[in-house]
């Protein structure tokens, strides 16, 4: 029997895939999930593999108390999504607790797999009919390849992110074949910033797309809504005494949030670009870029052609495809992040490997039929190579959901069941989530006051100054992070990780006593808590402060 190419994958057909890689997401799913409670007991609270998620609930907690930042009382943007903590707030007040970052998280990623599905169904893509199973390998590789699992386990709002993006691909498909402006795709074009910033160049690239199509209002009330959802947050935060951009965006903004004028903006964003294109991933990115150029700027099949590149419905869906995903790809690749456990750059490597075989439909065919298992290996193990990083993520996501629990969320349980006072710290979340006392971020995220102070600082005195007026007892912090800290401060000791370093940034916190009167009963409360320190998380306390059970650590340190 000959080889039927040019039958369409239908719709049955798609969703025997779709629940096939359904299960193996599940799979993994559950896998992890068991690995983290294993190696991360968190007392019924979920650990994730960073600690940035706490800091989302610790916000959304305040929200519920009518307030917005992780001190009750006092407004800050630690924050960089406008929704994530609001959603998080609603899964807090049904009782969800540290789980509902997880629950969200594995809903928008089932979310997204049924989107991507979705979109190459409507899209008509053709192969042999036999080609079900090997779809269905091919798929299951890139879960791990793509990292969909390890960016659920972040805890961030990545995953709801990523589900956004491919619902306004399956948005941009539908428009291509039909011809038709949907409202519903319209609005996931204008909300994609309620997520994330970067959800702007999704709006855009929808919106040049309508524009090529001469879809003009369409264009403008998709970009004009994108563009509303940033300035009506920047005035809630201008409200709350704020800058009108997030902390982290002006913490971690760097050269680009520093340059000044129109000269120093636009070099620095060239050298961002050009930094981001010698990273791995960069380069992946700009292999994308340069691939959709091809088939979004190429010349129409010739007149009288008869092969299937001939078909101008087939020919104008995958330079719209192309055009779409490149511009998302491209925007990222000149402005946005790579690297901290992929997850700043997924949600636009899933939406363009998602959007590849509709803009090269034969070379989907030609991978689908199985022809040329040579070419085909080759291109599996150049995409193992390009994504390693992500299939490591994913399968680290419970060993660093140990470093998190053995590191930030002891350094909790010191500052919120024993020490019960105020505190500072650089790394904000574990520490603030789930408690009413005051914690200062020394970093800025969770402090506007500490941010400004930090950025306009020539020494440590400022850390000394704020810590004091907000009354904090002790300070924990990466000592690797500062190059002085106040002489005043005394170091108690060291909360040191026994295992392999993943997801935090330095093996040892060191902690410091801020206010000499609480030294009596900090000792006490550090006694009392060393003892209860699992496995692999280590006190080691410093000669220079003596502990009821320690008592001869000062005399050691004497001349």
């Amino acid at each position: 029997m000959a080889e039927q190419t040019n039958s369409s994958l239908d719709g049955a057909r798609w969703g025997r895939i779709g629940r096939n890689l359904a299960i193996g997401l599940a799979v993994l799913c559950v896998a992890t999930i068991a690995a983290t409670l294993r190696l991360a007991p968190g007392d019924g609270a979920f650990m994730y593999a960073l600690d940035d998620p706490y800091i989302h609930l610790a916000v959304a907690e305040e929200i519920l108390n009518g307030g917005y930042g992780v001190n009750a009382g006092e407004a800050s943007a630690a924050s960089s999504s406008p929704l994530y903590p609001v959603l998080l707030a609603g899964l807090l007040k049904l009782g969800l607790g540290s789980w509902g970052p997880l629950v969200l998280n594995l809903a928008a990623t089932a979310a997204a797999l049924a989107l991507a599905v979705a979109t190459w169904a409507q899209s008509g893509l053709r192969a042999p009919r036999a080609a079900e199973g090997r779809l269905t390998a091919i798929g299951l590789v890139f879960l791990l390849a793509l990292n969909v699992v390890g960016l659920a386990f972040t805890g961030m709002e990545h995953s709801l992110q990523t589900a956004l993006g491919l619902a306004a691909l399956l948005g941009a498909v539908r428009f291509s074949r039909s011809g038709r402006v949907e409202a519903w795709w319209i609005l996931i074009l204008a909300g994609q910033t309620l997520v994330r910033y970067e959800g702007l160049a999704i709006a855009v690239a929808g919106a040049v797309l309508l524009v090529v199509h001469r879809r003009w209002l369409s264009a403008l009330i998709a970009v004009s809504g994108a563009a509303a959802v940033l300035v009506g947050f920047g005035a809630f935060l201008l409200s709350r005494g704020l800058p009108p951009a997030p902390s982290s965006v002006l913490v971690k903004g760097g050269d680009l949030a520093a340059a000044q004028g129109l000269g120093g903006r636009l070099g620095a964003l060239v050298e961002h670009a050009l930094s981001n294109m010698g990273d791995q991933a960069g380069l992946v990115f700009l292999a994308f870029v340069i691939g959709f150029a091809v088939v979004a700027l190429g010349k129409p099949a010739p007149a009288g052609a008869s092969n299937a590149a001939a078909d101008p419905d087939a020919r104008r869906l995958a330079r719209d495809i192309a055009l779409f995903a490149g511009l998302v790809v491209a925007a990222h690749l000149a402005v946005g992040r790579f690297g901290w456990w992929q997850r700043y750059e997924t949600y636009a490597l899933i939406l363009a490997m998602t959007a590849l075989p509709i803009a090269f439909p034969a070379r989907f065919r030609a991978l689908a039929a199985g022809r040329d298992w040579g070419a085909v290996t080759i291109a599996l193990l150049f995409s193992a190579m390009a994504f390693q990083r992500n299939v490591s993520t994913t399968l680290e996501s419970a060993p660093a959901s140990q470093n998190v629990y053995l590191q930030q969320y002891q350094m909790h349980r010191f500052a919120a069941d024993y020490l019960r006072a105020p505190v500072a710290v650089n790394d904000l979340g574990w520490v603030s989530f789930e408690n009413p006392a005051y914690v200062l971020d020394l970093w800025g995220l969770g402090s506007e006051q500490a941010r400004m102070a930090r950025a306009g600082a020539s020494g440590p005195g400022w850390m000394d100054d704020l810590a004091r007026a907000k009354g904090v007892k002790v300070a924990m912090v990466y000592e690797s992070w500062f190059a002085a800290l106040p002489p005043g401060w005394v170091r108690m000791g060291t909360l040191e990780l026994r295992v392999g370093l993943r997801s935090v940034a330095d093996h040892r916190v060191a902690f410091y006593l801020v206010d000499p009167a609480a030294g009596p009963q900090a000792a006490r409360d550090l006694d009392a808590w060393a003892a209860t320190l699992p496995k692999r998380a280590v006190w080691v306390p410093d000669p220079a402060f003596p502990t009821p059970l320690h008592p001869k650590a000062g005399a050691a340190a004497s001349p």
